[in-house]
Formats: structure tokens, sequence, C-alpha cells
């Protein structure tokens, strides 16, 4: 369907942005020559793709948002930016057809006490009138990017159409007591591969991954089924689907990733494999387990974009990057990596052997399960279900004549012994544990059974790590330091905090979808075994001993680290006070 006109032809817009300041004068006339009337994209739109075709112009830097927030100024309009994970599409897509949306470009947010509507071209009237006369409420319009708009609208709009499609084939009853459901774990009786399923995953991956997700939830309940990312560390709804319509999804992903469709009451692990925007392969780990309302099925998304860093982009500080490279030229021992699940343990040891390789090095990696895939290294696979675990594997390599040996986690005895081994046999060791800090990988080796004289033989240095979200610059604000932080300041880093008088808070805006955070930073805690901290090693050793020593010696633990974080307005203090809780 044709998209409506607007009234301001392209040539008002350039004028408007030449006496704006925006554009220059010069350059309207190459803009007039253009022809808007065989265009289907917004004005702005046209404009900014020609300024950045001509050649030796200021406008590089220029993006269509920018010229969208002079639209919203000029029209007497707010600014938006649409965030697709904020918008209930069910909803959405209700008020207006898919017809109406994109021939005026325009979506209806919500229908309350006034009609929430955004639009890319506040000067057609035409449609404004008739929608407040069928809905019966006044019209409170903001501005969007237009070619966003374009995109979700298209989007929205497919996604419900595909769900309603998939509704009439799927329609069988899928009451949810736990008695049905195990009679359904029985039988297989949807078609994972009908076209409307097919459409519904493709779009559920893209949209995961575009939208930098590291997992995925699918969860079941009573009467839909639940979608859900984790973002920036943080669980967030994403949409509610039919149940049957989520059923034969799960299905289909089962398929995908060569899981035994028909077993719904066992647990099982499945791989699927795509690509990102930057066509680099993606990988996308499958586990499903079975809940009191069918199975339950999370993926975990490994980016490329995500998981390969360079060690200057990890934030380690000046002093602690530098040693830690140097200690990654080493030509034997053991380095361990420590922190939670999910602190980037796994990316700071692939940016580590990113560092460090080169022709003349045989580096190999011991995974469960290989989460980045790099020609450069000899990567294995352990497949337990086969007998083929760390301390095998590792077994076979020390027969491969390796460099440098990565093991993606040191879990028991067996395997402690062989990286202990593989070090004293001249190997440069790489490994994760999970402890709280750095000194506490002494104790958790001990207590894995390996012998105080090798640990200390071997160990060269640990890096205790964790992620934190990190405030959004756009709306965070700053408040003044109150009695209880100077209180845990004091407790935790004293000298940090002397003369400090505000901190910043997270607020919430469209830029970082009202959570006051954009991305993660991470913060470190990085322990150099001296000859001294070597000493100290034995079967009593004292962590905090040992820790009080390194600090002594120039190690800024991870409290202090973190206070570090938000003194610089990187964080809030909210966000680092459970790692001050948990760090001893």
């Amino acid at each position: 369907m044709e998209m409506a006109q607007p009234l301001l032809t392209l040539t008002d817009y350039a004028y408007a942005l030449a006496a704006a300041g925006i554009i220059r004068e010069k350059d309207i006339p190459v803009l007039m020559n253009l022809s808007f009337a065989n265009s289907s994209l917004h004005p702005l739109e046209t404009i900014h793709q020609t300024l950045q075709k001509l050649e030796e112009t200021p406008y590089s830097a220029l993006t269509l948002d920018e010229l969208s927030e002079w639209l919203a100024t000029y029209s007497g309009l707010k600014f938006t930016h649409l965030d697709p994970l904020k918008i209930d599409v069910a909803t959405v897509t209700k008020f207006v057809s898919y017809g109406f949306a994109n021939k005026h470009q325009v979506l209806v947010l919500s229908v309350d006490d006034v009609i929430d509507v955004v639009c890319a071209d506040p000067f057609q009237y035409d449609w404004q009138v008739n929608l407040e006369k069928a809905l019966g409420k006044r019209l409170c319009l903001q501005i969007v990017n237009s070619a966003k708009l374009r995109r979700h609208i298209n989007e929205f709009y497919s996604v419900t159409q595909t769900i309603e499609a998939a509704k009439k084939t799927h329609n069988k009853d899928l009451s949810t007591t736990f008695e049905q459901w195990v009679e359904l774990g029985k039988n297989n009786s949807h078609d994972a591969n009908d076209q409307h399923v097919v459409r519904l995953v493709d779009w559920l991956l893209h949209y995961a991954i575009e939208q930098g997700a590291s997992d995925v939830h699918l969860e079941p309940k009573r009467e839909t089924g639940h979608i859900r990312f984790r973002l920036d560390g943080q669980l967030q709804d994403i949409y509610q689907m039919p149940q049957a319509v989520f059923t034969a999804m799960l299905a289909r992903l089962k398929i995908l990733s060569r899981m035994d469709v028909s077993e719904k009451r066992l647990p099982q692990n499945g791989r699927i494999k795509t690509k990102n925007r930057r066509a680099q392969t993606l990988e996308i780990r499958l586990s499903s387990l079975a809940t009191v309302f069918g199975e339950k099925i999370v993926m975990r998304i490994f980016d490329p974009d995500v998981l390969i860093k360079s060690l200057e982009s990890l934030g380690l500080a000046s002093k602690d990057l530098e040693k830690w490279s140097e200690i990654s030229q080493k030509p034997n021992g053991i380095i361990l990596v420590t922190g939670p699940t999910g602190s980037g343990k796994t990316s700071t040891l692939y940016a580590t052997l990113q560092s460090i390789k080169k022709p003349a090095l045989n580096i190999c990696t011991v995974e469960d399960p290989i989460e980045m895939i790099d020609s450069s290294f000899n990567q294995v696979q352990t497949q337990e279900h086969i007998g083929l675990n760390f301390s095998t594997v590792l077994k076979a390599l020390m027969r491969q004549d390796p460099d440098v040996i990565m093991v993606g986690e040191i879990r028991d005895k067996e395997t402690a012994e062989m990286a202990i081994q593989a070090a004293l046999t001249g190997h440069l060791v790489f490994s994760t544990l999970h402890t709280n800090n750095a000194a506490g990988a002494v104790t958790r080796l001990l207590d894995l059974g390996v012998p105080n004289y090798l640990i200390r033989a071997t160990l060269k240095s640990v890096l205790a790590q964790r992620l934190i979200r990190k405030l959004c610059n756009n709306c965070k604000k700053e408040v003044s330091v109150n009695k209880n932080h100077l209180q845990v300041f004091e407790d935790h880093a004293p000298l940090s905090t002397k003369n400090l008088t505000f901190l910043f808070d997270p607020v919430g805006c469209s830029m970082c979808r009202g959570t006051g955070f954009q991305g993660r930073l991470g913060f470190y805690e990085l322990l150099v075994f001296s000859d001294q901290l070597i000493s100290m090693i034995n079967e009593s050793v004292d962590v905090r001993l040992l820790s009080q020593r390194a600090i002594e010696e120039g190690m800024m633990p991870l409290n202090q680290q973190a206070i570090e974080k938000v003194i610089r307005g990187e964080t809030s203090f909210d966000e680092i006070f459970p790692v001050l809780q948990t760090h001893y």
C-alpha cells in the first residue's frame, strides 16, 4: 500500500535545516535535484543518505536520529527512541490495521486518557483527525526515527499475523495440569515445520541476537508461553505466546538443535549455528528441562561481537593490564581466572589467548562447550557421554606438543592434577575456577585435593573478576554522598573517597530502556605470586592474610576497584554493594 505523502516537501525540509544551521545553504541545490515523488522514504532519510554521499562535507557524523530530533523540536513535539523491548506487540497491533499503520507510518502505543502515537511526520493531518474520531480520544504525538519506525511496523505486524495464523494451525487443547502434561510428553502432535512456526522461530533468534541478549528463556506457564531475554545481566519480559504456538516453537527449536522431539521429560542439550549481523558464525546452546507446566528451554547465545574482545577493552586498570600481559607471556605455569557464573571469565581467556597467539605457538583448548571457534587454536569439545572429559582430553593433549593449554574449567581433582602436571612439564596453562576473590583460588585447589607443594610450584597468578551494569550517560544524575555511603567506603577503601561529595544514580530514559543502565563493565583483582606469597601457601593457608599481603605488595582488591568505578561515575553505589558484601 502506498504511504501518504507529507505536507512538507523535501525542499521545505532542506531550507528549514539550513535555517537551523544543520546543513549548509550551498548544499540545498543538490538536495533539490532529488525527486522525492517516486520515493517511499521520508524526506529526512533522503536528505541524510544524500549528505553522506557528498565529498568533503561536515556531515559524516550526522545521524538520522539527530535529524529526527531536530524535526521534533521544529514541530514542538517530543523525540523518543522506540524500544521494541518495551512495547506490548499484541496490544499495539490491535488498535489500527497494518494498512493504516503502514500508509501513514504510525504506531499507536496505547489508548488510555489519550492516544499515545509515534510517527515520523507530524505534518500529515488527515490520519490524525480520523484516528481521534475513531477512538474518541485526543492524540499525543511523539517523533521517532522514520527508518526504525518503518522497520518496527513491518516486524510487529508480521509477528502478530504469523502468530494468529499459527494459532489456527495449532489449535488443539493444551490444558496444562501436571498429569495432562505427562501424557503430552509421550506424543509429539505439533508440526514444528509449519511455515508460520518457522517464521516465528527465525524472528525470535534474529531478534535476540540483534538486541544483544546473552540468554533467551522460553518458559511454559498455565495458559501461555513466556519469552524473556537476559540483557546486561537482567532478565526482561519480551512476549507471551499462545500455548499451542509456544509448544510448536519449542519443537522447532529442538529439531534445529538435534534434540529428541518426542522426549519431553528428560533434560536435553543441543546447539544451533547461525550468523550475526557481521556474517560471523554464531553459536546458540540450548538446554531443555521439564517443569510442572511443560518443557522449558534456555538458549545461551555465544556472539563473537560479545566474546571476542581485546585485552585493552576488558577494563583492566593500566598497571594490572601491563602485569597481566607480562604474565601471559610466561613459558610455563598455571594462570587462573576466577569469578561466579556470568562474570566474563571466558571473554577474558579468549582475549588473552588472542593477545599471545603467533605462528610459533601451538595453542590448544579443552572446553565444554566451545564458545567461540578460532582457527588460530586447536579446540577440543568434551563429550562426557563417551568418556571424553577434561582430564581425558588433557592426557591426549600432552602428546600433541602443546605450548599453551586453556582448560575451560577445573572442576575436579583429576582435571586439577592433569593441569598441574602440564604446568610442571613446561606448558603454560590457563583455566577458570569459581571463587569469590583471587586468594580463594588457593583454598579451592586445596579442597580439590591438590597438594600445597604443587600449588607453590606451578601457580603464577590469579585474576578475579566481576561484571556490573554501567550507568547510562544520557540520564544518570548526581546525588549527594550520605552517611551510609561514607561508612561503607571507610570500611573498604578509605583513601579513595577522601573529599568525595557526590555520586551518580540511575534514572531511566528511552536510551537505556528505562533501566538507568547501558551495557556492563568489568572490574578485577590481580594477584601475582611473589616469593613471599608463595611461601604462605600451606595446608592451612589463611586467605585473609594472603590477600592482605598481596595488597601490601600492590594488589588493588575487588572492593576498592568497585568503589573506583562509583567515584568515576561509571556505575552506582547500589550496583556494587552486593560485591562489597560477598568479597570475603
